[in-house]
């Protein structure tokens, strides 16, 4: 990542921030971590990552293609690769 030059956003939610701090932390960092979002329930999933909220109900927002709204959406949200 660092060496093609890229950018990282993530969007947690049952790891609670842990992914921000070991990214934030990491040594040799460039300026490559843009920043996340800790959104644990559905509610502010849907508002802040556009999450699609009849498929998250009626997974409890554990799926697949949750995962890869949060991630697409949050690379969105902070212009990330």
């Amino acid at each position: 990542m660092i060496e093609n030059k890229q950018t990282l956003a993530v969007a947690e939610s049952e790891t609670a921030g842990c992914l921000q701090t070991a990214f934030s932390l990491s040594e040799g960092d460039t300026g490559n971590f843009q920043g996340g979002i800790t959104a644990y329930n559905l509610g502010q999933k849907c508002r802040h990552l556009n999450i699609e909220p009849i498929h998250a109900l009626s997974c409890n927002c554990v799926s697949e293609m949750v995962s890869q709204q949060m991630a697409i959406n949050v690379s969105k949200l902070f212009v990330s690769d």
